[in-house]
């Protein structure tokens, strides 16, 4: 296959916010004609070390699905950091890859006073991760509290934090 590099992009994200770039193959790809739809498979890790970030996740259910980094940095994560990202086409073995310089920046808001964590039971994370989807949630704790401005600070899949990795049941999600 070849390898082609694009452009460096270049993202910036604040300490304590959700952070979830979208890997879709029909953006980044830029070789030859894609067959539709392309199966796609990425792979991301921190630029000189072999896993990503402790903050940063990576998800990608199928190679005909895009794929999402998530997480949430903390005051640690503040300053630099870059990914590289590699996009495998699996019809035609050829290989784009692309580095996601990530400038993580402190919060200009005083520390959350209060934080509340839920289990969405049946969902799967990369479910989750649209923004309609989060601002839908949002809007009915919204009107359950009778509060506004509340916001998303995380996502985390049930199995990131301890939860019994799922037989491949039918209509059962992770959580």
């Amino acid at each position: 296959g070849t390898l082609a590099a694009l452009p460096d992009r270049n993202l910036r994200t604040v300490v304590g916010v959700i952070f979830k770039p979208n890997l879709n193959s029909v953006h980044f790809w830029i070789l030859s004609e894609i067959p539709s739809p392309a199966p796609i498979t990425f792979r991301a890790h921190l630029q000189g070390h072999p896993d990503l970030p402790r903050w940063l996740r990576y998800i990608q259910r199928s190679p005909f699905q895009s794929g999402f980094l998530y997480g949430s940095p903390t005051g640690k994560d503040v300053g630099k950091q870059t990914i590289e990202v590699t996009g495998y086409n699996r019809h035609t073995y050829e290989t784009v890859r692309q580095r996601l310089i990530i400038n993580i920046v402190s919060s200009p808001d005083e520390a959350t006073l209060y934080q509340a964590e839920f289990l969405l039971k049946n969902w799967n994370v990369e479910e989750v991760l649209p923004m309609d989807v989060q601002e839908e949630f949002q809007q009915a704790l919204d009107s359950f509290w009778d509060q506004e401005g509340l916001t998303v600070v995380n996502i985390t899949s049930a199995l990131d934090r301890g939860g019994r990795v799922p037989l491949p049941i039918e209509g059962r999600k992770e959580g």
